[in-house]
């Protein structure tokens, strides 16, 4: 792959932002070669090429995959030419962060580590990679926020569990329901 001068791979950038009207940043420092959206579409500078997805089902050559915990992967080569596969999320992370702070990827992901952060879907898609739908948050936070997710999960499953049972209820009483306000008097008495 041909190396492109910082010059160059602006130029492309600021090409690939007009085709697209999207916020491109550029990955310097780690992957000079490549540039990454707002929505977590990564783009090969000197083709202008997005990295084509394929589902994790595929057996193309996966350059784009879901993983175990079903996170969007990509496989691009570094700056030292070694193909690595990184989560779109942390690279579309990487690359907001060292918009304000010059850091490599290794500094950046043994920041996260040493700080107990975790890049965080704020919808819980893992697959939705838009700069809109990540947040930094730290263990603690992310344990409680999937904490109080599981727990309204099954506060709503209870609510549907107690209306499953009252319709059966309704259903076994049916003869004896003669009219409306039977059946108001008979839901009240069992709700």
């Amino acid at each position: 792959m041909i190396k492109l001068t910082r010059k160059q791979a602006f130029e492309n950038i600021q090409t690939i932002s007009k085709i697209t009207n999207k916020k491109i940043f550029d990955l310097f420092g780690a992957f000079d070669n490549y540039a990454i959206d707002e929505d977590g579409n990564v783009y090969n500078l000197n083709t202008y090429r997005k990295l084509k997805e394929y589902n994790s089902i595929s057996k193309v050559k996966l350059k784009r995959k879901l993983n175990k915990t079903s996170y969007k992967l990509v496989k691009i080569t570094n700056n030292n030419n070694e193909l690595i596969q990184l989560s779109i999320h942390k690279l579309l992370s990487f690359a907001i962060f060292k918009e304000d702070c010059i850091m490599p990827l290794k500094s950046f992901e043994n920041y996260l580590k040493r700080n107990r952060y975790v890049i965080d879907h704020i919808d819980n898609n893992k697959g939705n990679n838009k700069i809109s739908n990540l947040q930094l948050l730290t263990n603690k936070q992310n344990c409680q926020k999937y904490n109080k997710e599981i727990y309204e999960m099954n506060l709503k499953n209870t609510e549907s569990q107690k209306l499953n049972t009252l319709f059966i209820k309704i259903i076994k009483n049916y003869n004896n329901i003669h009219s409306k306000n039977e059946l108001i008097k008979f839901i009240e008495n069992n709700f």
